[in-house]
């Protein structure tokens, strides 16, 4: 019987066609997938292989296995049906190791020994009320992931701020965590001004799901305190809002009277991004997170960032950004105003393109798969 190949690595693909895909996890997983491509297409082409979901796009050159996902009700059946499929996807041509990218599906289609789990957060952990609000049974598919990433033979964390969360709440070895960092191949641009002048108010940007760990009320309330204080200043939610949220967003911007100051720009497209990106400010407000993609993205196209102290924010972007003293909408409303009239230099930038960039990235991935082949 042949050895198995050490060198050779399952990956999981198929969040990028599921509804991970417009969400970080989607745009992570392309990222890295990319980063690979790009710095080392040898290795991806002659090692790597993808799981796809039936009609799903190839994203890069490497072997591919098909596989199946639930056509009815996936919110319920899906762990299930996909880890039977993926095994019977497998079966006559298995990887020597399986990068696990899925938080929803519990289980991997290898050996934990030789299973590779990536952890985005550890929010529900973090946040007792995100866990209770799951449903009992995604509930208890994500204790079983979480079960499954206790048991892994190595654990792909995307910041550093993660891979503590995943040693101090899961108890696993710090040596068996590397951090993966997202490839942010977001172009270097310039900048705009964002300082108020006559009859144009200075620009805020909040981008993403108003969830509430993201605390988007605090941004409205900052707002408010800021115009307060005699600052001509407008804010705009970039992302797809749930009606629900939507709408506690309406009531406490009419209860501040800010009507006239808030916008919604629903889903817009990467270019228009940009252009919001260098012409405002970005107000990240989050609790926790287990990265900042948007505050990197706002830097690397020229604008700039006012944030909470959160840990993965310092962990993305260092001292780049402008942070508040403490999570209160006064000290948010100071970093707002004091983050008008601060431009990151080129150089800062550089470094975060640097960072992020497809070396760097590809680097710490294949150095993550070496060490389980060598285990």
């Amino acid at each position: 019987m042949t050895a198995p190949d050490r060198l050779r690595v399952g990956f999981d693909a198929t969040p990028l066609a599921t509804g991970h895909a417009i969400r970080g996890i989607g745009r992570y997983l392309g990222g890295i997938l990319d980063a690979a491509w790009t710095a080392e297409p040898e290795w991806v082409r002659t090692r790597l292989g993808l799981l796809l979901v039936a009609g799903q796009a190839v994203p890069i050159d490497a072997t591919l296995w098909r596989t199946r996902r639930s056509p009815v009700r996936p919110q319920d059946l899906d762990p299930i049906v996909s880890s039977v499929a993926d095994r019977i996807a497998l079966r006559g041509d298995r990887p020597y190791a399986w990068h696990h990218t899925d938080p929803t599906n519990p289980w991997s289609p290898l050996p934990a020994k030789r299973t590779i789990v990536t952890v985005y957060d550890l929010i529900p952990l973090r946040e007792p009320t995100e866990m209770a609000r799951m449903r009992p049974h995604r509930r208890l598919a994500y204790r079983r992931y979480l079960a499954l990433v206790r048991a892994a033979a190595g654990v792909v964390a995307i910041s550093g701020s993660t891979a503590a969360d995943v040693v101090k709440l899961l108890e696993v070895p710090e040596e068996r965590i590397r951090v993966v960092p997202p490839h942010v191949a977001w172009p270097v641009g310039g900048t705009a001004s964002v300082a108020p002048t006559a009859g144009n108010p200075a620009r805020f940007l909040f981008v993403g799901v108003p969830e509430p760990h993201k605390r988007p009320l605090l941004a409205i309330d900052a707002l408010g305190e800021l115009v307060r204080h005699g600052v001509d200043a407008e804010l705009a939610f970039a992302g797809v809002h749930p009606a629900p949220l939507r709408a506690q967003l309406r009531e406490r911007v009419a209860a501040a009277r800010l009507e006239s100051r808030v916008r919604y720009l629903d889903r817009i497209d990467d270019a228009e991004l940009s252009r919001r990106y260098a012409d405002s400010v970005l107000v990240a407000t989050s609790s926790i997170e287990g990265f900042g993609l948007p505050l990197v993205e706002a830097i690397l196209a020229g604008g700039r960032v006012a944030a909470t102290p959160t840990a993965a924010y310092r962990d993305a972007v260092g001292d780049v950004a402008t942070f508040a003293a403490e999570d209160s909408a006064g000290a948010v409303a100071d970093a707002m105003d004091a983050a008008i009239r601060r431009t990151p230099s080129a150089i800062d930038r550089a470094r975060l393109a640097e960072r992020f960039g497809a070396p760097a990235v590809a680097t710490a991935l294949l150095s993550a798969y070496h060490e389980v082949a060598s285990a």
